[in-house]
């Protein structure tokens, strides 16, 4: 391996702690052979890591990686709703359906299956990440939506006058009002969903 990482100083050396730690709580620092003169910080590789281990717990921007043993799926997944960030995750599996479960059960904002970094990759794909990792989003739709500021206009008048206490004045009451929305919104035939909106039209007529 020839590449050398540059890293920030004050990176560098909490990239440092957080690998003497976990060496001396257990872990097996694996170091990349590299010209280092160059570099502010060599790539390194921890084995046999823990959760509990501080270089598991907290971010740093540099060139390192824990690995850490498991069981099974079960064992995996528990560890990583472990940790307080959730920025990106990576799956590695022949099974598409293996893939697609175990996604939405991972603690993170972005899921790449058998590569790393691909939601980052197109602008039009959003990024963010949940918990500590969960402070906005960029690019997309959804990240153009993070620099808006919605506002809603309420305005009454005129004898059609639809609003949130529609059963006012109708001679209907709230819960009968509520069962009518029901039924119109989420009725489970179309006989129901009829006679929810037959209800609330009786009701804003009379209300009117």
């Amino acid at each position: 391996m020839k590449r050398v990482v540059l890293t920030p100083p004050s990176e560098a050396e909490h990239a440092e702690r957080l690998v003497r730690e976990a060496v001396a709580e257990g872990g097996r620092l694996l170091k990349a052979e590299v010209n280092a003169t160059e570099a502010a910080f060599v790539p390194k590789i921890v084995v046999d890591a823990r959760p509990e281990m501080a270089l598991c717990r907290e971010a740093t921007f540099a060139p390192v990686m824990a690995v850490l043993p498991f069981d099974d799926i079960e064992d995996a997944v528990a560890m990583n709703r472990q940790c307080s960030y959730g920025l990106g995750a990576s799956i590695f599996t022949r099974s598409r359906k293996l893939a697609t479960a175990l996604s939405a059960r991972l603690r993170t904002g972005m899921v790449a299956v058998n590569d790393v970094i691909v939601p980052t990759a197109h602008p039009a794909t959003p990024f963010g990440g949940v918990g500590h990792s969960g402070w906005g989003v960029t690019q997309g739709a959804e990240g153009l939506l993070e620099m808006t500021v919605p506002q809603v206009v309420s305005a009454r008048g005129g004898s059609f006058r639809p609003h949130y206490d529609m059963s006012a004045g109708s001679g209907v009451s709230r819960g009968e009002m509520v069962r009518a929305l029901l039924a119109f919104g989420h009725g489970a035939k179309l006989r129901q969903r009829v006679g929810g909106a037959w209800r609330l039209m009786k009701a804003l007529l009379r209300g009117n």
